[in-house]
Parts: C-alpha cells; sequence; structure tokens
C-alpha cells in the first residue's frame, strides 16, 4: 500500500527505485539481438505496482459520456509515448514513471497534485 512510502524515514533519490517500476539491465533478459520480449521486473514491491498500473490506466483513460479525458496532460503524454513507437504496455509504464514523480514531490514538497492545464492547439 502507499502507507509504506510514508514510513521511509529519508526519502531516497529515487521512488522509481524502491517500487522497481523502471527495470534495471540485469532483470531483462534478451536472445541475439534482442528479438527476445521484455520481462517485468520482479523486484521491489508487487502491491504498489499493481496500485500504481491501475492508477495509471484511470488518468489516461476518455470519459464515456463527455470524451474528455480524465488527466489531459498524462493522456497526451501516454499519446506521444505511442507515437514515438512504444506499445501501449511500454507507455503505461512510462506513465506510471511520471506518476511516481509527482507523488515523490508531492511527499518531498508536501503540495498538493493539482492538474496542469494544456495550452489550447490552434487549428492549421
Amino acid at each position: 500500500m502507499l502507507l509504506t512510502i510514508i514510513f521511509i524515514k529519508t526519502i531516497p533519490p529515487s521512488l522509481s527505485f524502491v517500487l522497481s517500476i523502471t527495470p534495471s539491465p540485469d532483470t531483462l533478459r534478451f536472445s541475439s539481438a534482442g528479438k527476445s520480449k521484455d520481462q517485468k521486473s520482479k523486484q521491489g514491491n508487487r502491491e504498489l505496482h499493481s496500485i500504481l498500473y491501475f492508477l495509471a490506466i484511470q488518468q489516461v483513460q476518455v470519459a464515456k459520456v463527455s470524451g474528455k479525458p480524465r488527466n489531459p496532460v498524462l493522456q497526451d503524454y501516454y499519446q506521444r509515448k505511442i507515437n514515438e513507437g512504444k506499445t501501449k504496455k511500454q507507455a503505461l509504464v512510462c506513465v506510471m514513471r511520471r506518476l511516481v514523480n509527482i507523488v515523490y514531490g508531492m511527499m518531498k514538497y508536501r503540495t498538493a497534485y493539482a492538474i496542469p492545464e494544456l495550452p489550447e492547439k490552434e487549428a492549421v
């Protein structure tokens, strides 16, 4: 649970290291030329990982009724990662890492999260 983060005496330099969202190079196994699939890291707190995974899914979803994303900033980031050629699962891991950085900043500076406004894109 997220309560395990609160009881960390000193804030580590990288919270994603504690949660093991980004796998270290030694946890991925590749055959020749890197043709095999990436394997999920088994390090870190699996319960926190699953919470952040479902939170990332919630943040990139688009509401059915209004058609607006729940978090336009993270939805834009997710779409940008997909356009860069990442798979949907890899893009979700990127969103998870972004969420970890947001939570880390909130804990470090003791602030609340406010969704920043995106500038309106002009039609060409």
